[in-house]
């Protein structure tokens, strides 16, 4: 896997907002593998697994997908508008789109660090660690997740 190659703001604060112009955030390497990564305010979520597996779920509907380690999935739905990423395993995640229920979405690290996009979320790996955007108007369906 090619390593990140783009100078991106790595996220060094307790709470960051991406914007027009701050759209992006790459996450350091221990917060990209340890604990969870919580997403809140979660409509529509389109993933896809490194080994090509993808799938799509809507508010409220049921989700645990990519690879199962430890009966733990990769993707997990736990509430109507929040998802759960098992970061243990991030190098089996290639990338996920998030569209906001109401107008933000809201991510948190393990060590509680948040970041808030309003609209539309895009997390993929790069270089082994997470790269977060600001898709602001995008639905899942432009990144190529069917729905």
């Amino acid at each position: 896997m090619a390593a990140p190659t783009a100078v991106v703001p790595t996220l060094d604060a307790a709470a960051m907002t991406l914007s027009h112009e701050e759209p992006v955030v790459r996450l350091s390497r221990l917060q990209s593998a340890i604990g969870v990564l919580c997403i809140d305010g979660a409509a529509d979520v389109g993933w896809q697994s490194a080994d090509g597996q993808q799938g799509v779920s809507r508010a409220g509907t049921n989700l645990r997908g990519g690879p199962t380690h430890a009966n733990r999935p990769l993707i997990e739905r736990t509430g109507m508008q929040q998802v759960l990423v098992n970061l243990r395993h991030v190098n089996d995640l290639r990338r996920l789109a998030v569209t906001a229920a109401d107008t933000a979405v809201t991510i948190t690290t393990a060590g509680g660090s948040t970041i808030t996009t309003v609209g539309t979320a895009y997390i993929h790996v790069v270089g082994g660690v997470l790269e977060l955007r600001h898709e602001p108007g995008a639905s899942i369906a432009d990144f190529g997740f069917g729905v």
